[in-house]
C-alpha cells in the first residue's frame, strides 16, 4: 500500500500524522474543517478492479449509516478509505465484570448494525475500539472486509505453515493482531459475519483475563494455537457470570457451524440483567470436621478435672499398721469398713472422728483378730465388704464418659439437622402429593 508524508494531500485531504505502522493517517478535511482517519487500501485491491468496486459499495452502505457505537464512513479517495476521526482511549484489558457486560454488549450492537446490511468486519481487535465517552465506545474499521481476501490461496497440505506466515504477513497480520482472527480465515475456507464472532468472544476473553486468548513469541505459535490449541477457560476469573461463560463457548467455537449463529443473541442476552455466581464455600476439611468432637472431648477432660479436684467423696491418706493401732488406743477412728483386695490382703477404711480419713492393708490372716480388737476398742461401726470384681465408677469417670457423648453429639449435630430439615422437606413433598400413609386422597 503507497505510503503517505505529513503534509502531503491525498485529494482534499491533509495529512496530519500517521497512526501506527497499518497504513492509517490521521488527515483533515478542509471543507468541513473536520478531522478524519484514512486507511490505505492494499495494492492488490486497488490493482483489481472487481475487489475495489466491491470495497466501494460496501463503503456506500455503511455511510448510509449512522450508529453510535460504529464509527462513521465518509467514501473512497484516492485508494484510501475515509472515516470518521474517533478521538478516545484504546480499550484497556483487564475490565471489571461491569465494564465487561456493557463494552461487550455494544461491540456486539455495533456488529450486529453492520451485519444487518451483509457487511462484516474481518479483522476486530481491541485496537480497532476506542473508548469515547465513560461507559461508551465506537468500533473502527469497518470496510475493509474485502482486504482479507489478501490471505488466500487456501491452506492445504502442500502449504507450509511458514508460507502461511509470509502470505499473513504480506497482509498486514502481526503478532497483535494474530490471535483474533478466526481459524477458517487462516485455514482459507470461506469467511463470513461468523469470523466476527469469533474476534468478539476473543475480545471479551481478553476483558475478562487481561490476556489475549492465544500467545506466542511468533505467528507460527500463535497461528498453530489457534488452529488447534483448546481454550483455556479456567483462566477466567471465578465471578464471571454462567451466562457469560456459555456465550463465550459457543463464540470460540472452531467450526463455524457449532458457532454462535448471530451475534444479536449476545447482545440480547448482554442486555439483561445476569445472575452472578454465589461466592465459593470455604472447603470443609478434614480437620475442620474434627473440631467439634475434639471440642467435645476437651471439654470433657476439663469437666473431669474439675470433678477430680472438688468431688466431695472421701479422700483416704495410707496408715502404717503401728499408727492405725495407735489412733485405735486414743479411740480417735469412728468407724472402719474391712474389705479384701482380691490379693491375700485386707483393707481398712477408717472414718476418724474428726471427719478425716485413712486406710491401711493388712495380710488377710489379721481379718478376724482385727475384728475382735476393733470391738474391744468400742468402735461405733465395722462392717465387712465384699470384694467387688468389678470396680464402681467414680464421679471423674462419669463426667468424661458423658463428656465424650457430648462432644460425638456436637459433632454430628449439623449433619442431623440437614437430614431430618431434608426429611422434613420430603414429607412435606409427600404429602402435597398425597402419598402420606393419612392422606385422605383417592386410590
Amino acid at each position: 500500500m503507497p505510503r503517505l508524508m505529513v503534509g502531503e494531500k491525498l485529494g482534499p485531504y491533509q495529512i496530519l500524522a500517521p497512526i501506527g505502522e497499518g497504513g492509517v493517517y490521521r488527515a483533515r478535511d478542509p471543507g468541513l474543517n473536520r478531522e478524519v482517519a484514512i486507511t490505505m487500501l492494499p495494492e492488490s485491491v486497488l490493482a483489481d478492479p472487481i475487489r475495489f468496486d466491491c470495497v466501494v459499495r460496501e463503503v456506500r452502505i455503511l455511510a448510509s449509516l449512522n450508529h453510535s457505537n460504529v464509527a462513521r464512513v465518509y467514501g473512497v479517495e484516492g485508494g484510501g478509505l475515509v472515516s470518521e476521526w474517533v478521538a478516545g482511549d484504546d480499550l484497556k484489558c483487564p475490565q471489571p465484570i461491569e465494564g465487561v457486560i456493557e463494552y461487550s454488549r455494544q461491540i456486539a450492537e455495533a456488529l450486529e448494525t453492520v451485519h444487518e446490511q451483509g457487511i462484516f468486519h474481518g479483522r476486530l481487535r481491541p485496537a480497532e475500539v476506542k473508548l469515547t465517552a465513560p461507559n461508551a465506545l465506537k468500533v473502527l474499521g469497518f470496510g475493509l472486509s474485502t482486504a482479507i481476501e489478501e490471505l488466500a490461496p487456501a491452506l492445504n497440505e502442500r502449504e507450509t505453515l511458514a508460507n502461511l506466515v509470509a502470505r499473513t504477513g504480506q497482509a498486514g497480520v502481526t503478532i497483535g493482531t494474530a490471535a483474533y482472527l478466526a481459524p477458517e480465515l487462516l485455514s482459507g475456507k470461506p469467511v463470513d459475519k461468523r469470523a466476527d464472532i469469533w474476534a468478539f468472544g476473543a475480545i471479551v476473553f481478553e476483558m475478562l483475563t487481561g490476556k489475549p486468548l492465544f500467545e506466542g513469541p511468533t505467528l507460527a505459535d500463535i497461528f498453530t494455537a489457534v488452529l488447534g490449541k483448546d481454550v483455556d477457560f479456567a483462566k477466567l476469573p471465578s465471578t464471571t457470570p454462567l451466562a457469560i461463560r456459555t456465550l463465550l463457548a459457543r463464540c470460540l467455537e472452531r467450526d463455524p457451524r457449532d458457532r454462535l449463529r448471530d451475534i444479536g443473541e449476545a447482545r440480547v442476552l448482554l442486555s439483561r440483567p445476569l445472575e452472578q455466581p454465589p461466592p465459593a464455600a470455604p472447603r470443609r476439611t478434614r480437620f475442620r470436621r474434627w473440631i467439634p468432637v475434639v471440642t467435645g472431648f476437651l471439654l470433657a477432660a476439663a469437666l473431669a478435672g474439675w470433678a477430680l479436684f472438688n468431688s466431695p467423696a472421701e479422700r483416704y491418706y495410707d496408715l502404717t499398721y503401728s499408727a492405725f493401732v495407735e489412733k485405735l488406743e486414743t479411740r480417735e477412728i469412728d468407724s472402719v469398713v474391712i474389705s479384701d483386695t482380691g490379693a491375700g490382703a485386707v483393707e481398712l477404711r477408717c472414718t476418724l472422728k474428726n471427719g478425716g480419713s485413712a486406710r491401711t492393708v493388712l495380710p488377710a490372716d489379721y481379718r478376724d483378730a482385727l475384728t475382735e480388737m476393733l470391738r474391744a476398742r468400742v468402735v461405733t461401726r465395722i462392717r465387712r465388704a465384699a470384694p467387688d470384681p468389678i470396680r464402681p465408677l467414680d464421679s471423674p469417670t462419669i463426667v468424661l464418659a458423658l463428656g465424650i457423648l457430648v462432644g460425638l453429639l456436637v459433632a454430628t449435630l449439623p449433619n442431623s439437622l440437614r437430614y431430618l430439615a431434608k426429611m422434613g422437606n420430603v414429607l412435606e413433598v409427600a404429602r402435597k402429593l398425597g402419598l402420606g400413609g393419612s392422606g385422605g386422597g383417592e386410590g
